[in-house]
């Protein structure tokens, strides 16, 4: 099967703009757009003509190159992205094919589309259904998960839930006998507690290799049922833990080509490095043999990733030694790369959280997400539009005061307080600094902070950054310095090439009305938000108006807080603390 990409065409954006009133039959080749009185353009450009574009790349990346053959695809919540997923899941059906996971948690015990997408036969099976299916179809499974031995078992209605169990489960996959030369193993999973102090692996990668080559994801969305059931989603931090509304609101990406090759490349380090932990114990280990208690944290039985016979206490201690990710591989990445047309230009950046990775001396060892998205802030004309989980970068706030005399407006979507009340302190100190570096009073006005005000997809979960209509980042890197220093995190730069390369969506013409990819992104995110049609987002800075003046069905409401009230007297306390506890620095 080939792959769908279920991103609006630009037509469906734009034919709203191509009449004299909105609907109207009688079209026009432009039309007044709706813009505030201190605005002094007059008429709607209705498509994009990129040039230049190359000024967004950052000259500090250097992890992986500017890659320009690629096909994005842009995912907006839960249930596209999965099934977006399962689509590509779909096309791995061989003994040669693989699926490669990372994750920072990952839960399997849910039906990822229960709805009827169309676009899959996986529709209405459970994440460990699915892979039980491909591992029947000789299919290699190859999961990563962080180590979080802090947080608690979780019980809910759908079960019981840790890594270590999901860990089980996929171990499960391999058949209880099998024959002495079968290798490589069907499933693999490995713990990696390989982290800074503190720290966490917090990427959320998925690679497919199949029929259609490697197709690769990345972005913030978990494989998790809080994307996509209006239940509570819990936080944990140690045993302490919070509750909010869910499905959480989250964006992710889909690329084949080049990047998706980068993406390969960064989970081929990941899993060398990684430092397994012993998760079984078997009937030969002592405290079985006393009849006591299995240890915390450890389960009864054989990890899959030791040969029969091997004793629990002999599992390697990297990764590599487990299996050479990069032998499954190859094929993979040697394979011609041949992408569908129109082709968009991707940055792969990460920070790196493993710190025997982090000691090598090579090019993808370095951490360069912070630098692109540094860059993209630098190089803003126009207006930088954000959606960030915890908006806790003091180092952001200063670069985004910077910007503020060179663009038009900043507007930033964020988890509410009362909806994520872990370290408010933080995220009141980074918009403290934001307006305390801004120096002109006519600037400040430029900037509006917000939350979503309804319950459903209430927090915002998205890592992500629209820059001028051209330059779109997202990525599993929060704003804070654990997601640009600390731990283990991955970004995507996406650009539309110029508009006169034949091979990007204008195919060279310089009639051919198209949108940028980023765009496209920005101008559906406002209408989820603000509950406008499309046509009335097209230009952002006349659609400013609607974030200043939000339509009674808009869901959104302006951040409450109110930078420089200095926050409680528990917040100044928290201040001490929470930048080692929360949001700790790595080097």
């Amino acid at each position: 099967m080939s792959l769908k990409n279920q991103n609006p065409a630009t037509q469906a954006f734009l034919d709203g703009l191509l009449s004299a009133r909105y609907g109207d039959p009688e079209r026009q080749p432009s039309r007044e757009g709706f813009f505030r009185s201190s605005v002094t353009s007059t008429y709607v450009l209705t498509a994009d003509w990129p040039e230049d574009q190359k000024r967004w790349d950052s000259p500090e990346a250097i992890a992986y190159g500017l890659r320009t053959f690629n096909t994005m695809e842009y995912l907006i919540d839960g249930y596209p992205t999965y099934a977006a997923m399962l689509e590509a899941i779909e096309t791995a059906n061989k003994p040669e094919h693989f699926i490669v996971l990372l994750g920072w948690a990952l839960n399997l015990d849910f039906v990822m589309l229960n709805r009827k997408s169309g676009r899959t036969s996986l529709d209405g099976l459970t994440g460990l259904e699915i892979l039980d299916k491909k591992t029947k179809e000789g299919v290699k499974v190859r999961v990563l998960l962080w180590n979080n031995s802090m947080v608690p078992t979780e019980y809910s209605e759908y079960g019981v839930r840790n890594n270590l169990l999901t860990k089980q489960a996929i171990d499960k996959l391999n058949p209880d006998a099998p024959a002495p030369e079968e290798t490589p193993r069907r499933a693999l999973c490995i713990l990696d507690d390989n982290t800074r102090v503190a720290g966490a692996h917090h990427q959320k990668v998925l690679l497919v290799s199949g029929s259609e080559g490697l197709i690769g994801f990345f972005g913030g969305l978990d494989i998790n049922s809080d994307r996509v059931l209006a239940d509570k989603a819990r936080f944990f931090v140690g045993k302490a833990f919070i509750e909010v509304g869910a499905p959480l609101h989250d964006v992710h990406a889909r690329v084949t080509g080049e990047a998706a090759h980068d993406l390969m490349i960064l989970a081929i380090n990941r899993w060398r490095f990684a430092r397994p932990v012993q998760c079984y114990v078997s009937d030969k280990d002592a405290n079985i043999a006393l009849g006591l208690p299995t240890p915390a944290n450890q389960l009864w039985g054989h990890d899959p990733a030791l040969p029969r016979g091997k004793d629990e206490g002999d599992l390697p201690k990297w990764g590599h030694e487990i299996e050479e990710l990069r032998t499954l591989a190859e094929p993979a990445l040697s394979a011609r790369v041949i992408v569908p047309e129109p082709i968009h230009t991707v940055r792969i950046g990460q920070t790196v959280g493993n710190p025997s990775l982090a000691s090598k001396a090579t090019a993808t060892a370095y951490n360069d997400a912070w630098k692109i998205i540094r860059h993209g802030i630098r190089t803003a004309k126009k207006f930088i539009y954000i959606e960030d989980q915890y908006f806790w970068s003091t180092d952001a706030a200063e670069e985004l005061a910077k910007a503020m005399p060179n663009i038009q407006f900043l507007i930033v979507m964020v988890t509410s307080d009362d909806a994520d009340p872990s370290s408010v302190s933080l995220r009141h100190a980074c918009v403290d600094r934001l307006f305390e570096k801004i120096a002109s009073e006519d600037d400040k006005k430029k900037v509006g902070i917000y939350n979503r005000r309804e319950a459903y997809e209430r927090y915002i979960h998205a890592k992500m950054l629209v820059i001028d209509d051209e330059l779109a980042i997202i990525g599993s890197a929060n704003m804070n310095n654990r997601g640009y220093t600390h731990d283990s995190e991955v970004i995507g730069a996406i650009t539309d090439p110029n508009w006169d390369d034949p091979h990007g969506p204008r195919g060279g013409h310089w009639y051919r009305m198209e949108m940028n990819l980023a765009h496209k992104l920005r101008v559906e995110l406002w209408a989820e938000h603000l509950k406008v049609p499309w046509a009335r987002l097209f230009d952002p800075v006349a659609a400013r108006y609607y974030w200043e003046n939000p339509p009674s069905g808009a869901n959104v409401m302006p951040y409450p807080y109110k930078a420089g009230s200095g926050g409680s007297l528990e917040e100044a306390k928290n201040l001490v603390l929470d930048p080692l506890i929360w949001d700790p620095e790595g080097i």
